[in-house]
């Protein structure tokens, strides 16, 4: 319509008010369009500008997305590249995790062993002070005299029962009277070392069970005394390793029989300079269901009952890992003598 219709729609037209009283009508309908498409134009206008408005808004905020977008991707990228890092770092963790836990077994392994050895030198001073006491009991002249009647007494008791009964009474009454009048020195045998003057200290008995298929195949136990304490067993004294050897030997051989696998097969070995029990229980005839169990309920009795860890102020435990940790200690071993040879 605006293609032929101007602002001013019609040309003006010649008309005298007082002799046409109305407006003609093709004047009024010409208006009528050009008002129309005067307010359809303006209402077009105000969209545009509006619409406009909106465009240019979102066209800065594409802009600005884009930047972050960009800036996102390059963050990203940084991300997995970092990712890629903590990868090759947790590939190598597991290894670096078994290095650390075997020099610190190592190391834990070592003292120990240094502790055991020192508290031994201080129970065998002990143990020679008590002797030293009881050399001055038996030294005293009546109670030497008593002694060797109570050893005379020892040796010809199988034969009392060949003696006619007023005999055997007299001897016996007599026996028991040396007895009491020996109390004091039995006593003194008796009594457990007084407590040392030290710190109270824990040591450990390493200690793996290897399983196959769920079933217990292997048991190894390392001890905080030295390998000699084994090897020259029939020649060294009962020192305070020794008791300590005897008394988890003891302990573990009891728990073996608590489940049917007292014929278990035994093997002594040096592990780190240290003495190591191997158990082998594949060729057992026992079930060794709840084993683990029972070498720690004997553990448990050791400590009570061991009256030379008590007066040395030690506790024995057992500490358990995995079999790779014992074969890593193993491992430093066998490097170390090949060093030293």
């Amino acid at each position: 319509m605006s293609e032929f219709v101007s602002e001013s729609a019609f040309e003006e037209v010649d008309v005298d008010p007082a002799s046409a009283p109305d407006i003609p009508r093709m004047h009024a309908a010409l208006e009528r369009v050009t008002s129309w498409h005067r307010t359809a134009r303006t209402d077009l206008d105000s969209q545009r500008a509006e619409l406009q408005t909106e465009s240019d808004q979102t066209d800065t905020k594409i802009t600005e997305l884009d930047a972050a977008l960009l800036e996102l991707r390059e963050r990203q990228a940084e991300l997995e590249g970092r990712l890629e890092e903590l990868d090759e770092l947790s590939s190598g963790l597991q290894s670096e995790q078994s290095e650390r836990l075997r020099m610190a077994v190592v190391e834990v392994l070592r003292a120990d062993l240094s502790l055991v050895s020192r508290r031994g030198d201080l129970y065998g001073e002990a143990r020679a002070q008590r002797e030293q006491q009881l050399e001055a009991l038996v030294r005293d002249p009546e109670m030497a005299r008593l002694v060797e009647e109570y050893e005379q007494f020892v040796e010809v008791e199988p034969t009392l029962s060949l003696l006619p009964s007023g005999y055997r009474k007299a001897i016996l009454s007599h026996h028991e009277a040396v007895r009491r009048r020996l109390q004091p020195l039995f006593d003194a045998i008796a009594r457990e070392l007084d407590p040392i003057d030290a710190e109270p200290a824990a040591v450990s008995v390493l200690a793996s069970l290897a399983q196959e298929d769920g079933c217990p195949v292997a048991l190894v136990f390392i001890m905080p005394v030295k390998f000699e304490v084994y090897r020259d067993w029939s020649t060294a004294g009962e020192d305070l390793s020794a008791l300590i050897a005897y008394r988890v030997i003891g302990a573990i051989s009891g728990a073996l029989d608590e489940v049917d696998c007292g014929d278990a097969a035994i093997r002594y070995t040096d592990i780190d300079g240290q003495l190591a029990m191997q158990v082998w229980l594949g060729d057992s005839d026992g079930p060794s269901s709840g084993l683990r169990s029972a070498v720690r309920q004997r553990f448990h009795a050791l400590r009570e009952q061991s009256s030379e860890l008590k007066s040395m102020l030690m506790t024995l435990h057992l500490a358990w890992v995995e079999p790779e940790v014992i074969e890593s200690v193993d491992a430093t071993s066998g490097e170390a003598n090949s060093a030293g040879a």
